[in-house]
């Protein structure tokens, strides 16, 4: 019953948001539209000790700093403020020419929806969760080099691990099942002039086994004043037999003068089960950090991050990274950069996989990436 009850109110909401549209909106016989061919090129030279036999110490990788992508995203103009809306967005590895995603050819991004002025945007498809969004607004590095970045990779669950990525979403099986995105997903958007954020998104199952098997549910609530930003998100996932994951976010972002930001986040999340395949896994993640626009052309950026995992009957793993990132401009569009990571770690905690496996028992490990990012 509480299945159908979803449904219904989820069709609701639909038939509402519809018929508070104008109806000149729907029947506009004129209307102006426009479709965008958007991306972003990123490539570096890596050098990463501490790997061992895991993998190789110098290589050529893509996305070091932000994630390389190619999209397409439009909208139309159907009268009194109201818009359709649609983006497909892929990742591309640029060091190879291969999708991000072999399963996936937009893997990113996959929507369609309404946007109105006054009302807010309802989408329908593949997108992103209300908890990455904190993370964009207030993350140290902007979300970026998400191969080491711990926000990136455990606070919004954009590489959570075997355990989370294996078990929880519509598609815990496949290979690079990132839950930063969700499939079947119904999302809405909204924010004012006075400064109010906010966003909800429930992705359905889509499984035989009822109501709460391998949905997903998420809201953010948040403000921006001048230079604050304040941002508020939580999550909840199930596995295929109900088993419940919650995630919880907080952050701010601060300009302190005309060339000085400061951000900070926690995030902490748990698999609410003593299962052993679970263990009541539970990750906390801290950060901290300044951006200084040293002269228009040029940016650095400094960051701390604290990551604590615990799971039942074995020990906390713990790391500890510190990062220093300049970029150069050399236009509006293209940059030069270096990702300079320092990674200390417990007697347990390089098992924090952070994408770049180490060798085991591997105390600390530093990371250089130095490359060009072009956006067009």
């Amino acid at each position: 019953m509480h299945y159908i009850t979803t449904q219904k109110r989820s069709a609701q909401l639909l038939v509402s948001l519809a018929l508070a549209f104008p109806s000149s909106a729907l029947f506009a016989q004129q209307s102006a539209s426009s479709v965008t061919l958007y991306g972003r090129v990123d490539t570096s030279v890596i050098v990463q000790s501490g790997r061992g036999t895991a993998g190789p110490q110098t290589s050529i990788g893509s996305g070091a700093f932000q994630p390389s992508l190619f999209g397409f995203k439009g909208q139309e103009d159907l009268g009194d403020g109201v818009r359709a809306v649609f983006n497909l967005e892929s990742t591309i590895a640029s060091d190879t020419g291969a999708q991000g995603n072999a399963s996936r050819l937009f893997d990113r991004a996959s929507f369609v929806g309404l946007a109105s002025n006054t009302l807010g945007t309802l989408t329908l498809g593949r997108q992103f969760t209300p908890l990455a969004e904190l993370f964009y607004a207030t993350d140290p590095l902007k979300a970026g080099n998400g191969m080491t970045n711990m926000n990136v990779r455990f606070s919004y669950l954009g590489g959570a691990g075997p355990r989370i990525a294996g078990n929880f979403g519509p598609n815990a099986t496949l290979a690079g099942n990132n839950l930063d995105r969700q499939d079947n997903s119904l999302k809405y958007n909204y924010r004012n002039q006075a400064g109010l954020v906010a966003s909800a998104m429930y992705a359905f199952g889509e499984s035989a086994n009822g109501h709460s098997a391998s949905d997903a549910a998420s809201a953010l609530l948040g403000y921006d004043n001048g230079p604050l930003k304040l941002r508020g998100a939580g999550m909840r996932f199930h596995d295929a037999k109900g088993v419940p994951f919650n995630a919880y976010a907080l952050g701010a972002a601060y300009q302190l003068n005309s060339t000085l930001t400061a951000k900070l986040t926690g995030a902490k999340n748990k698999i609410v089960s003593d299962l052993a395949a679970y263990g009541n896994q539970t990750t906390k993640v801290y950060s901290t950090g300044l951006s200084w626009t040293a002269r228009p052309d040029l940016v650095v950026s400094a960051a701390y991050y604290y990551g604590e995992r615990g799971i039942d009957h074995t020990d906390k793993q713990i790391a500890r990274k510190f990062y220093l990132v300049p970029e150069y401009k050399l236009s509006v569009r293209t940059s030069l950069y270096a990702v300079l990571n320092f990674e200390r770690f417990n007697a347990a905690g390089w098992q924090l996989d952070t994408g770049t496996p180490l060798q085991a028992g591997a105390p600390h490990s530093n990371y250089l990436a130095m490359g060009i990012s072009h956006n067009f």
